[in-house]
């Protein structure tokens, strides 16, 4: 979820919960790469280090559209906040 400021994504398994305010982040990576050893992740750099969620069971296609989208709508957050 994301309400404009705070970014929160719901943790079990070996994923834990995250929350993550904009004016922590500086940039954001989505891979929505499959395979052996890769899933897809959306990982969020920030000062004082990354934090990633990845995807399990693997995103359909319509789950990886809403994916791209919330990924562009947090980098835009970052962007319109500015250099920090």
């Amino acid at each position: 979820m994301f309400d404009g400021e705070v970014f929160g994504a719901f943790g079990f398994g070996e994923q834990h919960a995250i929350r993550v305010a904009v004016e922590l982040m500086r940039n954001v990576r989505l891979s929505l790469e499959r395979g052996m050893l890769t899933d897809p992740n959306l990982t969020i750099e920030g000062r004082g280090g990354s934090w990633g969620w990845g995807s399990n069971p693997v995103p359909d296609a319509s789950q990886e559209a809403a994916l791209q989208d919330l990924a562009t709508e947090l980098q835009a957050a970052i962007e319109r906040r500015g250099p920090r």
